[in-house]
């Protein structure tokens, strides 16, 4: 797509400099069969030559017409007015013409990436309620099989971090609210800022260090840490009251 915007910004550029030498094209062919679109004359020819040249220049203009398109003789200064261009800028259109259908991606490669991403998506997916699955049933969340269930698993990531239900519409009010424009990237900020926090409740309520939560904040890292708390032993935290449920401590 960025070579086809700047292949047509140089023609642009090209056909306003030259506009006045775009008056009159010529079409001719050489000696070597080699169809030339140029804003010059067809060079002339020695009087041996020229008597055969009208019928054989139209035979080789109707041949390649004919010919498939990957059989055609090549094409040299296509593009009007590049005869004024200095040779190197001339020779990187051409470049950028014949190597447009190459480098641009196939409908196949397309789609070779496209369900690359959807299976990395759904693997992700898996993971991620994989992980908050194993977390809520080691806390004693209730109904710990709703961390499969889209949307649904904001529920049980909160009760996770042993938050009450109404941190639920704070998250997903500040997540609508995210793709307003200009404001919306504060309040995006303040979302993930919220989402750290519940984390860091989590691994309070896991026996760990609560701190650690932010490292779900550092790139890599925090693919790594729900995995962390999941497969890792828990280590429940007595609250005052003497319990030995670590999730509850942490509910406000």
């Amino acid at each position: 797509m960025k070579k086809s915007l700047t292949a047509l910004l140089i023609i642009g550029l090209v056909f306003i400099y030259t506009f006045p030498t775009c008056a009159a094209m010529h079409k001719w062919v050489d000696e070597k069969g080699r169809v030339w679109i140029t804003d010059y004359p067809a060079p002339k020819k020695s009087n041996k030559q020229h008597g055969g040249v009208a019928q054989e220049q139209s035979k080789t203009e109707d041949a390649a017409a004919t010919q498939p398109e990957g059989d055609r003789p090549e094409q040299k200064d296509s593009i009007p007015g590049l005869a004024s261009l200095p040779e190197d800028v001339r020779k990187r259109i051409n470049d950028i013409f014949q190597g447009e259908g190459s480098s641009l991606m196939s409908s196949s490669s397309i789609a070779l990436v496209a369900g690359f991403m959807i299976v990395f998506a759904i693997v992700f997916y898996i993971y991620i309620c994989l992980c908050l699955f194993l977390i809520a049933r080691k806390l004693g969340v209730a109904d710990a099989w709703t961390a499969w269930v889209p949307v649904v698993n904001l529920w049980t990531f909160v009760e996770s971090a042993g938050k009450s239900w109404w941190w639920i519409l704070i998250v997903a009010l500040l997540a609508i609210l995210s793709v307003v424009p200009v404001i919306g990237v504060v309040l995006g900020f303040v979302n993930v800022g919220i989402i750290i926090y519940l984390w860091t409740c989590i691994s309070g309520n896991m026996g760990k260090n609560r701190w650690l939560g932010l490292l779900m904040l550092v790139p890599i890292v925090n693919l790594f840490y729900p995995a962390v708390l999941a497969f890792s032993k828990t280590e429940p935290i007595p609250d005052d009251g003497g319990s030995t449920t670590g999730m509850m401590s942490g509910r406000g």
